[in-house]
């Protein structure tokens, strides 16, 4: 090493020495002070008798290479064989170098000999010596050679995310297309290979890089009759130097880290794995398959994830053929063969748990057609509580489409359309406060209801279709001060997430829709059981204006679509919630889509919601299991699950249109079947306990009694 003293310990202690062949030795240049190349001579000239015959120049990445003629005369003076770049150096992380530049490459010059190119690499590896990318089409890279889709590079721009691409050390590395360009053809692409050196054709790992090549490596193993490599992916070095094989977009961008690393593809055979780092602590039963559960396992397709009964068929061809995306992780369930039972998805949901996050924020649940209509229920189910990705169908031809679409999501309920105002208050009630029981047993015997009778409602202060006035929302900004600019940043991120939530209904006012959530953000922040005080009380409290807001704010959200949980204290729940009755809540009910750990004086509440909101995204942080009811939400009961060794308790419930007197008894039925199913498939294995500090315990039971007045439990409520 060559440089000022302080630069030279400073880089002696990070540099990787790059390899040297037989018989060399490397001289790397540091630092600016030796700006003139011929000032190595004398330099050099006391270390005769340690660089032997023959020496490799080699500079920093940011300091230009010493010109060809330098390079003579060096190896004139010191009568020495020199090798030296005739371009900028980029050394790989394996201590190889490579020589930038069109045409770029090192030369061998001998004294009383004519200087030799031989190539942009050092050392030279096994594939360059029949120089494979010498023709026309290539462009020379670290690892091996790019064939680039669209109009060719003379090389490879120094930004260009190829470059790191890491050297194989016994494989050819062929990235194959550019990311915004056409796709190499077919023809073209079978042309390149077919003129590289038999050796080299036999041992290929190819790299798709842009649009149209993912089937680049099986299509060259199939017509050349040899077992292809492959890489679904660009290949770099992660944070510990460990490699790790990234999708790449079409236009560019980059995807989730790949779980295998390396396919191989036999001729006309399905990709089997040839290197993968496993699934977290699951025992590998077979390479590239992992056992999940007694007779489940977990195979590793090209696409993401298979799980499937351990012993489905073998030749099973969709799900190991279907191609990967930049973008997803998929994680398909069952086959047509033997379609996911509802059971199974409580493995599944453990799987995910071992996913990492990044693997999860791209996660796609997707089941075969054929999959019955519980088991679909509960895939979507599934879906929302891990991504905020729809499930998805995989017919047999490998084409994907929406479940929402599906014939067996026929059953759907169509979400229910509120009123305008709910019905008031009967003129007579039928009790009045001072006739209440003092004793809970009391209270219990006369407040047990007819499951027919439609409870009468109080007066009602917001709807769920409710829209704030200019007026409710300039007093809310007032009321916030400070924090409503806090608030404001959160939410302007979101609706740049998710523009659809930007698109304002018909006479809409511009300010509007950032007002409404905040209004909702500050609720779900905030002390959330004095809105529901406000709102289950008889009396005129509470800020209107917020309310307001409120209410309008959470009409602007997505629904959800799906299973909800909540809790009761047990005490109550079988007198309270009788099956068949139906009744009204107040205030903004919530709940999680992931069930809440409850003890054991308390009943599970397992609703099915169809117009619930999902608000997880407006408090951000990664909070996205909450769910919450507009005002005035209206409920069914569908029936009891009594406690058992390994469950809870638990009452069925569904959101339902608000129209009175609109009963489904065949849907109900469904509803509940499909909820008990859910339930016990998840067991007690899928009960999470709630770490969301800002989540209160309201001390209510949902619903109304038959005088109109909101049931008091006077102990905690989760959600």
């Amino acid at each position: 090493m060559v440089g000022a003293e302080a630069e030279v310990a400073r880089v002696a202690a990070h540099v990787r020495h790059p390899p040297t062949e037989s018989g060399q030795n490397t001289v790397l240049v540091v630092g600016d002070d030796l700006r003139d190349w011929e000032q190595l001579a004398p330099t050099l000239t006391p270390h005769l008798w340690r660089l032997g015959a023959s020496v490799h120049l080699v500079s920093a990445p940011a300091t230009n290479p010493p010109p060809v003629a330098s390079a003579r005369r060096l190896g004139e003076e010191l009568g020495i064989e020199v090798i030296a770049p005739d371009g900028p150096l980029l050394p790989a992380r394996d201590g190889t170098t490579f020589v930038l530049g069109p045409a770029a490459s090192w030369w061998r010059i001998v004294v009383g000999a004519a200087a030799q190119p031989i190539g942009p690499y050092h050392p030279i590896p096994w594939w360059a010596e029949p120089s494979p990318t010498a023709g026309t089409g290539w462009v020379a890279l670290p690892a091996g050679g790019w064939l680039p889709g669209g109009e060719q590079p003379e090389a490879a721009d120094p930004d260009d995310l190829v470059l790191a691409v890491p050297r194989h050390d016994s494989l050819f590395t062929m990235v194959v297309g550019t990311p915004g360009q056409p796709p190499v053809a077919r023809e073209t692409l079978l042309a390149t290979v077919a003129a590289l050196p038999a050796p080299v054709r036999e041992r290929l790992l190819v790299v798709p890089y842009g649009p149209g090549q993912a089937d680049a490596a099986p299509a060259l193993a199939d017509t050349f009759g040899v077992c292809v490599y492959g890489a679904d992916g660009l290949p770099g070095y992660g944070p510990e130097g460990e490699i790790a094989v990234r999708g790449v977009g079409a236009e560019g961008g980059v995807g989730p880290r790949r779980l295998v690393r390396t396919w191989a593809h036999p001729p006309n055979g399905h990709p089997h794995v040839a290197q993968w780092a496993g699934l977290a602590e699951l025992p590998e039963s077979a390479p590239g398959v992992v056992s999940l559960a007694e007779k489940i396992s977990v195979e590793a397709v090209r696409a993401g994830l298979w799980v499937r009964e351990a012993d489905s068929a073998p030749g099973e061809h969709t799900p190991r053929h279907l191609p990967p995306e930049p973008d997803n992780l998929v994680v398909l369930v069952g086959t047509h063969a033997a379609p996911p039972t509802s059971p199974m998805f409580a493995e599944v949901d453990r799987l995910l748990g071992l996913l990492t996050a990044e693997h999860r924020e791209h996660l796609r649940v997707v089941v075969p057609t054929g999959t019955d209509g519980l088991a679909l229920e509960i895939a979507r189910t599934t879906a929302a509580t891990w991504t905020s990705r729809s499930a998805l169908l995989l017919d047999p031809d490998g084409v994907l489409s929406s479940v929402a679409s599906a014939p067996a999501a026929e059953t759907a309920e169509e979400a229910p359309v509120p009123p305008e105002q709910p019905p008031a208050l009967p003129d007579e009630p039928l009790a009045s406060p001072g006739d209440v029981p003092a004793s809970s047993e009391e209270w219990l015997a006369e407040t047990t209801v007819d499951p027919a009778a439609e409870a009468p409602l109080p007066p009602a202060r917001v709807w769920p279709d409710q829209r704030s006035t200019a007026a409710q929302r300039h007093r809310l900004r007032a009321a916030l001060g400070t924090y409503y600019d806090l608030h404001a940043r959160v939410v302007a991120r979101l609706l740049a997430q998710h523009p659809g939530l930007r698109v304002l209904p018909a006479g809409d006012e511009p300010d509007a829709l950032m007002t409404d959530l905040i209004a909702v953000r500050a609720f779900l922040m905030g002390d959330r059981s004095s809105v529901a005080a406000a709102l289950r009380s008889t009396s005129d409290v509470g800020d209107l204006a917020f309310l307001a807001c409120l209410a309008s704010g959470l009409r602007r959200l997505p629904s959800y679509r799906g299973v909800v949980y909540s809790s009761v204290p047990t005490q109550y729940a079988s007198h309270v919630y009788p099956e068949g009755r139906s009744f009204w809540e107040p205030t903004f009910l919530e709940a999680s889509t992931t069930r809440v750990a409850a003890g054991a004086e308390m009943t599970d509440l397992v609703v099915w919601s169809s117009n619930g909101r999902h608000v997880g995204g407006v408090v951000g942080g990664g909070d996205t299991h909450r769910v919450v009811f507009p005002a005035w939400s209206r409920f069914v009961v569908l029936g009891h699950r009594p406690a058992g060794s390994d469950r809870c308790a638990a009452v069925f419930l569904r959101d339902a249109p608000t129209e009175s007197g609109q009963v489904d008894a065949a849907r109900n039925q469904r509803l509940r079947e499909r909820l008990e199913a859910l339930t016990a498939a998840g067991g007690t294995a899928s009960c999470q306990a709630a770490t969301d500090p800002g989540w209160a315990e309201s001390g209510e039971l949902p619903g109304c009694d038959q005088t109109g007045r909101p049931y008091q439990s006077g102990k905690p409520l989760r959600g």
